[in-house]
């Protein structure tokens, strides 16, 4: 056997021994806690109670006697609330005049109130590279962000 072999197979052998401890202390936590939940998807479940003809709250509450322990509450993503009709890409009356930090000015509209408030938010915490704008175009308001969509 070759000098190389033989070392690789030496430390393949001391590597597969040092796993052993961490690996047995896995397997008894697990064994010890065996703990298990049965999330559902909001959205799912929202609109099952709508074909189903059943209010939210009556249905949340058969599927926790049926055993269902979670519920999972999905993110606002401008591409959700977006396919949800909630935002939509719009064009202003006057455009901004003055040129982005970044790529080009687009902007976006939204019939519900505060959600441009809170996208703005969102996004200056998480992007603020991109420069955000509330503008009032008297019956609307629209958000303008630095960038493509």
């Amino acid at each position: 056997m070759k000098l190389n072999q033989l070392l690789s197979l030496g430390l393949m052998t001391a590597g597969a021994a040092a796993t052993i401890l961490p690996l047995q202390r896995r397997v008894i936590w697990d064994n010890a806690n065996r703990t298990f939940a049965i999330a559902l998807d909001l959205d799912d479940t929202t609109e099952a109670a709508a074909r189903a003809g059943v209010a939210l709250d009556d249905l949340l509450h058969e599927l926790w006697h049926a055993g269902a322990t979670h519920l999972t509450v999905p993110e606002d993503t401008l591409a959700r609330l977006m396919a949800q009709g909630r935002l939509a890409v719009a064009v202003p009356v006057v455009p901004l005049p003055e040129p982005p930090r970044v790529a080009r000015w687009s902007y976006l509209a939204s019939g519900e109130p505060g959600l441009l408030e809170r996208i703005k938010v969102e996004l200056d915490a998480r992007q603020p590279a991109l420069d955000t704008r509330l503008i009032d175009e008297g019956d609307r308001s629209l958000l303008a962000v630095s960038g493509d969509f």
